[in-house]
């Protein structure tokens, strides 16, 4: 990596462009003066001091006592560490602030998003946050960035159902149907699909590049009907596949039965946290176009 790369990247960390142009001088000139640094970088020597002097609070560079004070800069591992730390607790403490706001109103609006960083955040943040009862339909790519998160979630009690388009996916305690097309799909398709959808409360819809590293068209929304409407969509789906599989290997009649039987237990109908919350929505319905809070 260039000195200029180096100084970009710290630039996105949160330091000044002097600030990393010092620290990334210091990491290749130890140690130097403040006289020497502002000549190498093109500075004056008293915005130099200054910036020092920021460094040193922030834990990035460190300063000798003398005649003529020297400074170098903390290891990076070090430095890096300490930034980890200090965002991992200004994160905490913005959560906390924000989350003591309150909660917000109900929201029916459908939202773009435009980045992978964004989808798979919201999906592991929606499986984070599950109840009862997350249902996925996920070509390979995004189904195994998510097989984690949904390991998880699995682990916490919920109950996951899958369709995949690959054999093979073990998800501990989730059940998995394998699309009996998925040949077709994957050779028609240029495109790697997720559906989304957690205890029928918020959805989430993405069709990404085959790698994954670009979005096509991706939305989530929170909106009670559409979700619910989504989720009552997905369940039989996956159970339609996992029984259809069984047909196809020659299972008896009693096996059928007992599929159903377990996907019942997994996923009563009717039971699901949305549809108590579109329920309460319509019971709570203005004529004007407004729900009581």
């Amino acid at each position: 990596m260039s000195s200029n790369q180096a100084t970009d990247a710290l630039v996105d960390l949160g330091l000044t462009q002097v600030e990393a142009e010092v620290y990334v001088f210091l990491c290749n000139h130890p140690p130097a003066t403040g006289y020497a640094i502002a000549a190498a970088i093109n500075r004056t020597k008293g915005a130099i001091y200054s910036v020092l002097e920021s460094l040193t609070e922030k834990g990035a560079v460190e300063a000798e006592e003398g005649r003529s004070k020297l400074f170098r800069a903390t290891p990076p591992s070090e430095f890096m560490g300490q930034l980890s730390v200090q965002f991992s607790n200004a994160r905490k403490q913005a959560l906390n602030s924000i989350r003591s706001l309150g909660p917000a109103p109900p929201d029916t609006r459908i939202y773009n998003l435009t980045t992978p960083l964004q989808v798979f955040e919201r999906c592991r943040t929606m499986l984070s946050q599950c109840e009862t009862l997350a249902v996925v339909d996920a070509f390979p790519v995004p189904l195994a960035r998510l097989k984690p998160d949904l390991e998880a979630a699995s682990v916490r009690g919920m109950s996951i159902w899958a369709q995949t388009y690959e054999p093979g996916v073990d998800i501990p305690g989730a059940k998995i149907a394998v699309s009996p097309i998925r040949q077709e799909l994957l050779e028609q398709l240029s495109h790697q699909w997720i559906t989304l959808c957690v205890d029928g409360r918020e959805h989430l819809i993405a069709v990404m590049d085959q790698s994954g590293e670009h979005v096509h068209y991706a939305c989530w929304s929170s909106n009670l009907l559409l979700s619910w409407v989504l989720f009552s969509y997905l369940k039989p789906h996956i159970l339609g596949t996992r029984v259809q599989a069984m047909i196809e290997a020659g299972c008896p009649t009693k096996d059928l039965r007992r599929e159903q039987e377990t996907w019942l237990e997994h996923m009563p109908e009717f039971t699901s946290p949305g549809l108590g919350d579109v329920q309460d929505l319509f019971e709570n319905w203005d004529p004007s176009g407004s729900t009581d809070s």
